[in-house]
C-alpha cells in the first residue's frame, strides 16, 4: 500500500497528460497498424489500445497549444525513462489517425536510437545538413504513412556547436513551411547543455517522467533549469494502475 501511494503522489504535482504503458511493453515495442485495427476504444481492459486513446489525447493537447505546424521538444531529466520509444509512439498515433505530416528530429547526437526503433537504415541527417541544404533531402521514409524522420546524421565531436550554429532554426523552419508537425528527441536534461539548447528553439517542452523510477531530486533542478521556456505540461510515462482489472471498464 506504501508504494501504490507512493506512485500516486507525483500525479498530483504533474498534474498533466500520461499515457499508459501496458504490462510488458518492451522499450523496442513500436506500434503498428495492426494496432490500430482494433475497434475496441476503451481504455484499461484493453492495455495497446488504451495507450492509443492517451496518446490520441495526448497530441490533441500538444497540437492545440503549438498549432498543427509546430514544433514540441520532449526532454527527460536523465537517461532510460522512455523518452525515445513515447516519441516514436506519439508521432505514429499523430499521422495514422490525422494524416497529417509528422517528423521525428533526432537531436540525442551522442545516442539515437530513433532509425533502430523505425527499422530503416542509417543515412545522412541532421550533422550533415548545411546552409542552403534542402531538408527533403535527409528525410527518411518510414513504414507508417506521413511519418518522416530525420537522423541524428554523423557523429560529430562538438554537438554544442552545430546546435548553436544556426542549423537548427534552418531545419526547424523549412519544415514549418512545409507543413510538418515536428517532435524532436533530446539527450537527457540534468548534466547536458545540448536539450536546454533544443529547448530553447521549439515551439513548446514536454517534459516525461518515468513514474516509480524518476526522482523528486531529479525534477526539481530540471524544472529550475527550464522555468523560463514554454513549458506544455508533463507526460507520465509507465504507470500502471492498481485498480482491477474488471473496475477499469467502468471508469
Amino acid at each position: 500500500m506504501l508504494t501504490r501511494l507512493l506512485l500516486f503522489i507525483p500525479r498530483l504535482f504533474v498534474g498533466a497528460q500520461r499515457f499508459t504503458m501496458p504490462r510488458g511493453f518492451r522499450r523496442d515495442w513500436v506500434l503498428s497498424e495492426e494496432d490500430f485495427a482494433s475497434t475496441v476504444r476503451v481504455g484499461g481492459h484493453k492495455p495497446v489500445q488504451g495507450l492509443i486513446e492517451q496518446l490520441r489525447s495526448l497530441y490533441l493537447a500538444l497540437v492545440e497549444k503549438v498549432g498543427e505546424t509546430g514544433s514540441i521538444a520532449v526532454c527527460s531529466p536523465c537517461k532510460r525513462e522512455g523518452r525515445s520509444t513515447a516519441i516514436v509512439n506519439l508521432a505514429i498515433t499523430m499521422a495514422h489517425d490525422t494524416g497529417r505530416n509528422v517528423t521525428i528530429l533526432d537531436l540525442d547526437l551522442a545516442d539515437p536510437d530513433q532509425a533502430e526503433l523505425l527499422e530503416i537504415p542509417l543515412a545522412p541527417g541532421f550533422t550533415d545538413f548545411r546552409s542552403g541544404d534542402r531538408v527533403t533531402d535527409y528525410l527518411a521514409l518510414t513504414s507508417h504513412p506521413g511519418l518522416t524522420l530525420l537522423h541524428a546524421g554523423a557523429p560529430t565531436p562538438d554537438a554544442v556547436k552545430d546546435l548553436q550554429s544556426g542549423r537548427l532554426e534552418e531545419v526547424l523552419e523549412q519544415l514549418r513551411e512545409m507543413g510538418h508537425f515536428v517532435i524532436v528527441d533530446t539527450p537527457a536534461a540534468l548534466g547536458n547543455v545540448d536539450a536546454r539548447i533544443i529547448a530553447e528553439r521549439v515551439s513548446g517542452v514536454a517534459t516525461l517522467v518515468k513514474l516509480g523510477k524518476t526522482k523528486r531530486s531529479d525534477l526539481a533542478p530540471y524544472y529550475r533549469a527550464y522555468r523560463d521556456l514554454p513549458l506544455l505540461g508533463a507526460i507520465c510515462n509507465y504507470h500502471e494502475a492498481w485498480i482491477p482489472r474488471w473496475l477499469q471498464r467502468f471508469l
